[in-house]
């Protein structure tokens, strides 16, 4: 990792895949101690506009994937469906049950997914304050 390539995929990659080369490069475990010296050299030799920016990107990366916000009202809806679908088939209460209990599996899934993707941005962006903090 050098600094023009970290520039540029801090600016330019896809989101999903700007999370996936942050895990590479700082990964939470298995690194040595030079290696991620080495790599928090490269952070603070950004000059300040590009740690803005950085930091800009991975809030915004943080407020996309975050799902807590959407997920009452879409458990409110998936209820509502449900129910009229039982309503309308007059299903048996127990296949009821397990159609719900599938579809809120599915969902937590990919909710799940997508809370790693908001802790990885949530840890690249406490550690470009801190980056931000000691140029100061």
């Amino acid at each position: 990792m050098n600094k023009t390539t970290l520039k540029h995929n801090l600016i330019e990659m896809e989101s999903r895949e700007l999370i996936k080369y942050i895990r590479s490069e700082f990964p939470h475990t298995s690194q040595s101690y030079a290696e991620q010296k080495r790599k928090f050299q490269v952070l603070k030799s950004l000059n300040q506009s590009d740690i803005k920016l950085a930091i800009a990107r991975m809030t915004r990366i943080e407020a996309s994937f975050d799902h807590t916000k959407i997920w009452t009202v879409a458990s409110v809806l998936l209820g509502t469906f449900l129910l009229f679908l039982k309503l309308l088939f007059s299903f048996n209460v127990y296949w009821y049950f397990l159609i719900a209990s599938i579809i809120c599996l599915i969902l937590m899934f990919a909710v799940r997914k997508d809370r790693d993707i908001v802790i990885t941005a949530t840890y690249f962006k406490e550690l470009l304050e801190q980056v931000k903090s000691d140029n100061k």
